[in-house]
């Protein structure tokens, strides 16, 4: 009868301390990576995403299924604001590839909600064409955030 005492005030006591551990405080969690768009009629998501801050500029890029790939670079300065995204100008550009078809940002808009603190986020759309010339794709509903 003792030992059934005994361990009913020793169950008791391990209960009672444990609820009273202090808990650690969880560390703040980093900011979502992600990149999406409609191309097409296709809903399109990256799976992994970084981005690289090097000679003046700043380079975003996704990873999706089938090797298909999205690029967007812009100046590493750049600031809260709409930008015209063509073919004829290099300081935004914006690149996809199906895995087997590359294409370029020939007209479109590139918002940046924000690029501060090491996090660049923002929306895009436009018109692309393939390196050829001879097939388009329309871009919708893009939207990207990255830590870099």
């Amino acid at each position: 009868m003792k030992i059934l005492k005994l361990s009913f005030i020793l169950a008791l006591g391990i209960s009672v301390l444990s609820s009273c551990a202090k808990k650690a405080t969880p560390a703040p969690a980093a900011p979502a990576t992600s990149m999406s768009a409609t191309i097409g009629s296709t809903n399109w998501t990256a799976t992994s995403v970084s981005a690289v801050s090097n000679s003046g500029f700043l380079v975003v890029a996704g990873v999706g299924a089938g090797n298909s790939t999205m690029g967007i670079n812009m100046p590493s300065t750049a600031t809260a604001g709409t930008d015209s995204v063509t073919s004829s100008q290099t300081t935004y550009s914006i690149t996809y590839s199906d895995g087997s078809t590359s294409y370029a940002m020939s007209k479109g808009v590139l918002v940046i909600s924000s690029n501060s603190g090491g996090t660049v986020s923002g929306t895009f759309s436009g018109k692309m064409d393939d390196f050829s010339g001879s097939a388009s794709i329309n871009i919708t509903k893009g939207a990207f955030t990255a830590k870099y």
